[in-house]
């Protein structure tokens, strides 16, 4: 049987689905390790810069009384980083998976990746031992398909391991 279980993780009902069936296995099994991991994906984490912008400070247009377009600076923004939003929005999504553990007593170990989704949990999967990988049908980025989800899919065709998907 299983001994370590990956579970497919970005708080989608799909997603809360799989993390469900892993805590029955969990609770059935006893002696399973399970880890919940979700994906930053790569596009969201960090755009390429353009080689000529590196090094140009930003700067907004605004149009002059002349009816010419002038470039200024920008005003400073206190704001926290769109790197930092998403590595927040991560925790928040992890935090949910730890109290739906807790509320069912199961233990998991939790990690973010970065890049690709589905490349990302095969390759976690591969480093980390893992025999079965449970995600959800389709989850909050995946484009739909006919049955499931394109993460979902790419999983079922490229893991070295078993995939459960699960409605």
């Amino acid at each position: 049987m299983y001994q370590h279980i990956a579970i497919a993780y970005d708080d989608s009902e799909g997603s809360r689905k799989a993390l469900d069936r892993a805590c029955s296995f969990a609770l059935a099994l006893r002696d399973i390790k399970l880890s919940v991991v979700h994906v930053n994906q790569e596009s969201e984490v960090a755009a390429p810069v353009p080689d000529e912008n590196i090094g140009v400070p930003p700067t907004i247009s605004v149009p002059g009384l002349d009816g010419r377009v002038y470039p200024v600076d920008p005003p400073p923004v206190d704001e926290p980083s769109t790197q930092q939003f998403i590595l927040n929005d991560a925790e928040e999504v992890m935090n949910h998976a730890r109290k739906l553990l807790d509320a069912k007593g199961v233990k998991a170990d939790t990690h973010i990746l970065e890049g690709k989704v589905a490349d990302s949990i095969i390759d976690f999967a591969r480093n980390e031992n893992v025999d079965c990988i449970i995600t959800g049908s389709s989850g909050k980025n995946a484009v739909k398909s006919l049955f499931i989800g394109s993460v979902s899919k790419s999983l079922v065709k490229n893991a070295d391991v078993d995939v459960l998907v699960v409605k």
